[in-house]
């Protein structure tokens, strides 16, 4: 029996009761956050707790010791840089993944479409989604995205005549957030993709100083880092190959992420209002004072974000003619 595309229409309402049943993703990275947190602040107990012993989904893990096998301290060395390792490259990724992660939620939520999952979801092109970030979030300036982050994130109309000074003030400063969240999300592009496909992103501490001779070397890059190949576009069958690094910014990152975190669910908060999941919402007001895209670029340790060296050109076969 033969179906008709009008009985394949799709029911948004009972997709928004599926999307919207459970507590968005927010929290979801508010955990991996957790996670770094406690690898990063509190190293020991996390290890106490798998010396232990530790059994999930039929996995047992149990670190044993090895103090008395290891005299001169090598396995505490290799045991820190394991740890480090792990501290740079899950920063940076989680900063990335949370950031993106908004930037999509934001634009699939703008407008009160009937269906924020299919307009999510519908965006698969990933040069047209990085091209509506672009045109919509980074280049506007932030009186441009008010209207928007009214709506939805703090659940109002999105008439900035009507508004209150506070809804006013609070707009204001997300959407000088997202605004930087969105620049930093396309300029950090290549050292996230490093560290989500394949893991070729090289974590370490690198530093950079220039000076001309006899003078006194000036710091340009230093601290935590991650180190990736970048590739120029393909001309006359040439493109040319990079060695970047990029300076990671711990304390930044993870101010980032738990910033992003409060956005994520304020906006699932209010949309959960808006499809008819719950009559009430939560809204993130943060003060200028305490969370401004001012502050966290204070936790800046270097002056250059990111530096490139020419590695080499790779050339293709002409096709036969």
């Amino acid at each position: 029996m033969s179906t008709s595309s009008d009985d394949l229409r799709m029911d948004f309402g009972s997709l928004n009761r599926i999307f919207y049943q459970e507590n968005g993703p927010g929290e979801f990275i508010l955990m991996r956050l957790y996670s770094l947190c406690v690898i990063g602040g509190s190293y020991e107990k996390f290890k106490d707790i798998l010396a232990e012993g530790v059994s999930f989904a039929k996995c047992q893990i149990e670190l044993k010791p090895v103090e008395d096998e290891d005299p001169d301290g090598l396995l505490e060395q290799s045991d820190e840089e394991f740890r480090q390792h792990f501290l740079r490259i899950e920063t940076h990724h989680l900063k990335h993944l949370a950031i993106e992660t908004l930037l999509r939620m934001f634009l699939g939520h703008r407008g009160f479409p009937p269906c924020p999952w299919h307009e999510i979801s519908s965006l698969t092109n990933f040069r047209e989604f990085k091209d509506a970030v672009r045109e919509s979030m980074a280049e506007p300036e932030p009186d441009d995205l008010q209207p928007a982050v009214l709506s939805v994130l703090l659940g109002r109309s999105g008439d900035l005549t009507t508004a209150t000074d506070s809804d006013l003030d609070a707009s204001d400063n997300l959407s000088r957030l997202l605004r930087a969240f969105a620049a930093d999300w396309l300029n950090e592009a290549n050292s996230y993709n490093a560290t989500k496909h394949g893991l070729t992103a090289i974590p370490g501490a690198a530093h950079l100083r220039i000076g001309s001779q006899g003078d006194e070397m000036m710091d340009i890059g230093y601290g935590d880092s991650l180190a990736h190949l970048s590739y120029g576009p393909w001309e006359d069958n040439e493109r040319a190959c990079s060695l970047t690094t990029r300076w990671t910014r711990l304390d930044q990152a993870v101010g980032t992420i738990a910033i992003v975190v409060e956005m994520l669910m304020s906006l699932w908060s209010v949309a959960r209002c808006r499809y008819g999941l719950a009559d009430t919402y939560r809204t993130f007001r943060p003060s200028s004072s305490a969370f401004s895209i001012e502050n966290l670029r204070e936790l800046a340790t270097s002056s250059a974000s990111e530096v490139s060296l020419p590695t080499f050109v790779e050339r293709r076969p002409h096709s036969a003619a």
